[in-house]
């Protein structure tokens, strides 16, 4: 591995961090060029290849600490005893993540590579991974909720992992379009409402 060497005197790898992920939550991994980054970090493009290798890499680092910082839902909701408890944690936790006063709205992991260049394809794929990973997680749990009967046998458990995820990408985009908390909240308790009702038919 190619020795790091040209940081700035008094950089701040984690104040660095969190300038770069402003920028790719709010625009995307492929509009953010490396002029972007540098002039947001204070940096030259040398310190910037120094610190993090190249943009890849540092992009893969923001996204490690942005499901550290702001991803804490998607494990709440994975410890949930059911697959409504776990939905209605995964979609209330992220209405309110999408719209943070002091943050860009939407989701890194929902809107990071949307519209990628093929040259962007791994990057897309490891987000597709991670959101793929949260509609397998309220698979799992709907299908274990039919076997212990506490859901109905009609309630498909794929199709209902597939609207939740649906509506938890779907929220992102509206926020991302300017849609209110209270929208995203509205949006929920109506999916939450018809889950029951699917429930008990």
């Amino acid at each position: 591995m190619a020795q790091r060497t040209g940081r700035p005197r008094g950089f701040d790898r984690g104040l660095a961090l969190d300038r770069a992920m402003d920028l790719f939550w709010g625009r995307g991994y492929d509009v953010v060029g490396v002029k972007d980054l540098t002039a947001a970090l204070g940096v030259s493009d040398s310190s910037l290849y120094a610190a993090f290798g190249n943009k890849a890499a540092l992009f893969a680092e923001v996204v490690d600490e942005y499901s550290r910082r702001y991803g804490g839902y998607v494990d709440e909701a994975a410890s949930a005893p059911t697959a409504r408890h776990a939905a209605a944690i995964l979609l209330r936790n992220a209405a309110q993540q999408q719209t943070l006063p002091d943050r860009p709205h939407g989701c890194l992991i929902v809107n990071g590579a949307t519209n990628h260049l093929p040259a962007s394809a791994p990057i897309a794929v490891d987000l597709r991974r991670r959101r793929d990973s949260v509609t397998a997680m309220i698979e799992a749990k709907a299908t274990a909720d039919i076997a212990a009967r506490a859901m109905s046998e009609g309630s498909p458990p794929r199709a209902h992992a597939l609207h939740v995820s649906a509506l938890w990408e779907g929220n992102a985009q509206l926020a991302r379009d300017g849609a209110s908390r209270a929208d995203l909240l509205g949006a929920v308790d109506l999916a939450m409402q018809r889950w029951d009702s699917a429930e008990l038919s």
